[in-house]
């Protein structure tokens, strides 16, 4: 999935009406023409995007971690990133509100 969907999926997950990137940077759209930078891959949008989906999220330094805490395999997500695990714990959530947008279709 392109950072375009995903960033579009986590966006409706949000309530906002769209996610869109203009000029090499990523906006959302809020409603009522109320347009701002939005950019949970790369800052701090993600934090707010976790509380407002009311999401937790534990990271674990690799599966088998997960696996020993007896996570059930359906609330586990790997994803790993060559920027390292501050990038990668972004784009996990960023892909958690994804799927629930994808759910809200």
């Amino acid at each position: 999935m392109s950072d375009r969907e995903l960033l579009n999926l986590a966006a409706k997950a949000a309530g906002y009406l769209c996610a869109f990137e203009d000029h090499g940077k990523w906006h959302a759209s809020y409603g009522e023409g109320i347009v701002g930078v939005w950019n949970p891959l790369a800052d701090g949008d993600t934090l707010r995007l976790a509380v407002k989906l009311n999401m937790a999220a534990r990271i674990f330094a690799n599966v088998t971690d997960a696996h020993a805490m007896n996570m059930p395999p359906e609330s586990t997500m790997q994803v790993s990133h060559h920027s390292g695990p501050f990038a990668a714990t972004r784009r996990a959530i960023v892909c958690a509100a994804a799927e629930i947008g994808r759910g809200m279709s």
